[in-house]
């Protein structure tokens, strides 16, 4: 089968922890057979290759040129802190955060997202000192992208953290090299603080490089699939209209992730539907109805006393 899925001008990406039970290459197989022609390869993956020798490495990257998949992004590792207050460890993280771009590079990846980190795990951070620490280290590591070909992406986060608003990420990309460092923008984090979704992508620019995309009802990143949550995916595709995005939309959605495989892939044909959907306008009537509305069409339901008579 072709790996060509889209929706409307927009390729389609997956985030490989989808299938965090399949193998590196087989993982490049299945995704391939379903039709799917790019992917962001996830920490498991990109974990497993990275404890692999050169020949596996290589050989990943010939199997994904073979079956015609684009590594587009990849995550490094959540623990991966480049905004520390101790110096030695920000320079340790600095020299992983090298590797693994280098390693990105081997494997044909184009960019690499990291989050904007914190001063001490756990507590309240001052978002300026990350700010510093943070555009010191991105400094560093510009010439590294160079080299090996790979862009980082730093990723909007959650109130109280820093790089809520991409106006943050845009100053720090520009504070450093914007050739170089940009944004990853993820929409269930934007849904989380509130974020006009339009506007917010927007604001990215030409900045925008990647996208981590997944829906939540604002109580928490749950990681669902389009229309499951409240995020506003025709605005979101209207933003990335308005700026001339160029690049796949790609799905974070492990909360599927331990359902069996032939539903998985069944989400997979929901989320291209869905995401057409979205690109012709349309929108969910159901989240648009008053709150009194809502309110008792749930109830009615499952609570008897709400019943139609």
């Amino acid at each position: 089968m072709p790996a060509n899925a889209s929706a409307g001008e927009f390729r389609l990406s997956i985030w490989t922890s989808l299938y965090w039970d399949l193998s590196p290459e087989d993982v490049l197989r299945h995704i391939a057979d379903l039709g799917w022609g790019v992917i962001d390869l996830s920490c498991e993956h990109f974990g497993e290759l990275w404890r692999s020798e050169a020949p596996r490495v290589d050989g990943w990257r010939g199997l994904a040129e073979e079956l015609g998949i684009t590594p587009w992004q990849c995550h490094l590792f959540m623990d991966l802190n480049l905004a520390s207050a101790d110096a030695d460890e920000r320079a340790d993280m600095i020299g992983r955060c090298a590797e693994h771009l280098r390693l990105a590079g081997r494997l044909g990846v184009r960019n690499a997202v990291l989050h904007p980190g914190w001063l001490r795990r756990g507590q309240l951070s001052s978002v300026d000192r990350v700010r510093a620490n943070l555009t010191s280290s991105l400094g560093e590591l510009a010439p590294i992208c160079r080299e090996t070909g790979v862009r980082l992406a730093v990723e909007n986060m959650v109130p109280p953290e820093f790089g809520v608003h991409p106006s943050e990420l845009v100053g720090l990309a520009e504070a450093v090299d914007p050739a170089q460092i940009g944004i990853c923008f993820d929409s269930s984090h934007a849904n989380m603080s509130k974020l006009p979704t339009r506007e917010t992508v927007a604001a990215c620019g030409t900045h925008l490089f990647c996208l981590h995309l997944s829906d939540n009802d604002g109580s928490g990143d749950q990681h669902r699939v389009p229309y499951e949550g409240t995020a506003d995916w025709p605005g979101l595709v209207a933003g990335l209209r308005e700026i001339g995005y160029a690049g796949p939309l790609n799905f974070e959605i492990p909360s599927l992730s331990p359902r069996p495989l032939a539903v998985r892939d069944a989400a997979l044909a929901y989320v291209q539907r869905a995401m057409h959907f979205a690109a012709e306008g349309g929108d969910c009537c159901y989240l648009r109805r008053p709150d009194s509305i809502r309110d008792f069409c749930r109830q009615g339901w499952f609570d008897p006393k709400f019943g139609y008579e």
